[in-house]
């Protein structure tokens, strides 16, 4: 923001980079238009290499045409030909996005008094529409009629440092007081600044706690949580196993889209006061729903992180469908998390006053579950490490392979020493690390113990629920057990189930054995559309919790 003062002509070098000569002519706001962006993006802290391809509308507001003016009184005897072809306004507005190579709208919006005004009108527009994820709004015309100004400025749109008049046209390049409006709509602290800030920024220097310091690191806190143009990307770590940690990702989106998306917030990043967090996201729903998600991974995972690596979930139509069947305020339990990917789609499902346990029984899969959780910011979820079972016990067994190229997704804690004996040794290296130093003590308990036994749920650290919506279960092959052990609570919550049973469609329908646990508390179960090894069951009498 400010004025431009005394800037003269542009350099023959300046006009060049633009495509234009010193012998275009050039019409003098189109001139200051041209310097006007540059100055913005360098106070702003972002490069041309920063910009290109980004989602940047250009919306100018250009009052008149001076040059077209001159040339209809015949004040100005001859003009070239690049001259004719750059008199329009919006030609300049587009060599704008053609110089900065962006991919957003370039818009040039001529009104008689209040162009800047309607140019800010029409970004803030694009932007709620999702047009565009930023915008620059420029304004460089003669101020005959200063109302608009002083509209914009009351409105806090404009600094009133920015107040200028030029009474005839010829006096322009002289006097230089041209209004020059930009709105930098995530543009005065984008992510590059933004990072930058983060950076450096340190919360024990001098006046880290000051008002005006405060609000800027919350507004870094929105600019780099709802930056579209922040790109996917990958980091990789770890010490004693690597780990790939994924960032940034928004497509496809984690959570089922509404039937009717929330409407656009009216108020900008830069009005948000200092408030907790879920106050503020609230007032921001509909971008919120967009913001990105993390997750970190085990490296040499080919089968589950990998597809949560490239897609964000191993399979997002079984996901959406499990978010379907929740409310917000639900209770939801996630019999063998793994990684977590539908741990975080149901704890968004259930949202912050609803509750998710999910049940990891293999400590380093544990560890993956909880820093996605983390690194998701997730208040409502507990995860467990600790198997579910018909009966309370401890099993030595190896641990998931996280070294090499494996599938943990896969390991088992029923019938494990059986199937590394069964399978050749490659195999098995693939899904266990049989060179781990020592097996690991994997803790079963009973469902019912944990959740019916208000003392037994305070000692484990979990809350008191009054009620189970929905309970996943993928134990490879251990589901019986698991609906053995819980009998009490599903008789009780008469919650949702759905869970994998690929012994039932491995063998054709002969092992009915989960179907029978289920039908002897009066279930009865279907094949789930999105998943084709699993079913979902419900109470046979319509009882309970049913499938909306």
């Amino acid at each position: 923001m400010g004025v431009l003062e005394d800037q003269g002509t542009m350099s023959s070098a300046e006009l060049l980079a633009f495509g234009l000569s010193q012998e275009t002519n050039e019409d003098p706001r189109q001139t200051l238009l041209l310097r006007s962006v540059q100055d913005c993006f360098g106070q702003s802290g972002l490069s041309k290499e920063e910009l290109r391809n980004q989602s940047m509308g250009f919306f100018c507001g250009l009052s008149g045409n001076e040059m077209y003016h001159k040339l209809v009184s015949g004040d100005l005897k001859s003009i070239g030909r690049a001259a004719q072809g750059l008199m329009s306004n919006a030609a300049n507005v587009n060599r704008l996005a053609w110089y900065y190579a962006t991919r957003g709208p370039s818009i040039c919006v001529d009104t008689e008094e209040s162009s800047g005004a309607a140019a800010m009108d029409t970004a803030l527009n694009y932007q709620r529409e999702d047009r565009c994820s930023k915008a620059i709004v420029c304004s460089t015309h003669l101020i005959q009629h200063p109302v608009s100004l002083i509209v914009c400025c009351a409105m806090g749109q404009l600094s009133t440092t920015t107040r200028g008049r030029a009474r005839r046209p010829e006096t322009l390049l002289k006097t230089q007081r041209t209004l020059r409006l930009t709105l930098a709509l995530g543009v005065a602290l984008t992510v590059a600044p933004a990072k930058r800030y983060l950076l450096a920024v340190s919360s024990h220097g001098p006046g880290f706690y000051q008002e005006d310091n405060l609000h800027r690191y919350s507004r870094c806190l929105f600019v780099l949580r709802h930056a579209p143009e922040v790109p996917k990307d990958i980091f990789v770590g770890g010490q004693h196993h690597p780990t790939i940690v994924v960032v940034n990702h928004r497509e496809p989106h984690m959570q089922m889209p509404p039937s009717q998306p929330p409407p656009w917030p009216r108020r900008k990043i830069a009005d948000i006061p200092l408030q907790p967090f879920q106050d503020t996201s609230a007032e921001f729903v509909r971008l919120e729903r967009r913001t990105p998600h993390h997750f970190v991974l085990p490296f040499f995972d080919v089968n589950i992180g990998h597809a949560i690596k490239n897609q964000g979930s191993m399979n997002h139509m079984q996901s959406y469908q499990m978010q379907v069947l929740l409310r917000p305020g639900d209770v939801a339990i996630d019999v063998g998390a793994n990684l977590g990917c539908y741990t975080v789609a149901l704890a968004e499902a259930v949202g912050p006053r609803g509750h998710v346990i999910a049940f990891e029984p293999f400590r380093w899969l544990h560890q993956l579950v909880v820093a996605n959780v983390a690194i998701n910011g997730l208040q409502n979820v507990w995860p467990v490490n600790a198997a579910l079972g018909q009966a309370e016990e401890r099993i030595l067994l190896y641990p998931p392979q996280l070294r090499f190229f494996s599938s943990p997704g896969g390991v088992r804690i029923k019938g494990q020493q059986e199937e590394v004996q069964a399978k050749h040794q490659h195999e098995a290296f693939q899904l266990y690390d049989l060179m781990a130093q020592e097996p690991e003590s994997v803790r079963v308990v009973r469902l019912d113990d944990l959740l019916l036994d208000g003392e037994r749920a305070q000692s484990w650290a979990l809350p008191l629920v009054k009620d189970v919506r929905l309970i996943k279960i993928d134990v490879e092959g251990m589901e019986v057990a698991v609906v053995q052990g819980a009998l009490g609570l599903i008789s009780h919550f008469r919650p949702i189930i759905w869970a994998e049973n690929n012994a039932y469609f491995d063998s054709g329908g002969k092992d009915t054995a989960f179907l029978q646990a289920l039908a002897s508390v009066g279930y009865q179960c279907a094949r789930a559309d999105s998943a084709p090894g699993d079913v979902i069951c419900t109470d046979a009498g319509g009882q309970g919790h049913q499938i909306p």
